[in-house]
């Protein structure tokens, strides 16, 4: 079980990056549409979070408390200047970098031995988290033509 935990809690942190980063872009986004969406994202990453987490405490672990520090190519993005003065185009590839290292530490939970009620959820958040790269492709593809 500690194995699944790990899995469950290090998908809890990538959640609360994701949070994070949509909200960040959400706070520079210029248009108010995407501002809306974008902070919306960062609220339901933050619900897989707590879904997440309930899981956890159900397996007797302890659920991860935030963020974890990684190395810069398997995290999200920061939001530096250069970033932020890119405008909502850029913010829109900085949330879709980001998006893509979330759904790849799904896909590797799933080849997991996950619990029979945990693996539906996590498949649930994984297919809502590439529904949100592909929304946002098709967003960024309408900003730049």
């Amino acid at each position: 079980m500690a194995d699944i935990v790990d899995t469950l809690n290090d998908l809890i942190a990538r959640c609360r990056e994701s949070e994070a980063g949509f909200g960040e872009a959400g706070e520079y986004c210029r248009n108010a549409r995407l501002r809306d969406r974008l902070t919306e994202i960062s609220r339901q990453r933050g619900e897989f979070a707590l879904e997440l987490a309930g899981y956890v405490s159900k397996l007797n672990g302890v659920p991860a408390s935030g963020r974890r520090k990684r190395p810069r190519a398997d995290c999200w993005p920061e939001f530096d200047e250069s970033l932020r003065s890119g405008g909502d185009v850029a913010l829109i590839s900085a949330c879709i970098a980001g998006g893509e290292v979330t759904l790849h530490a799904y896909e590797i939970a799933l080849t997991q031995d996950l619990p029979v009620a945990v693996r539906p959820v996590v498949d649930r958040q994984r297919l809502a988290v590439q529904e949100t790269i592909l929304e946002l492709r098709n967003v960024q593809m309408v900003r730049t033509a």
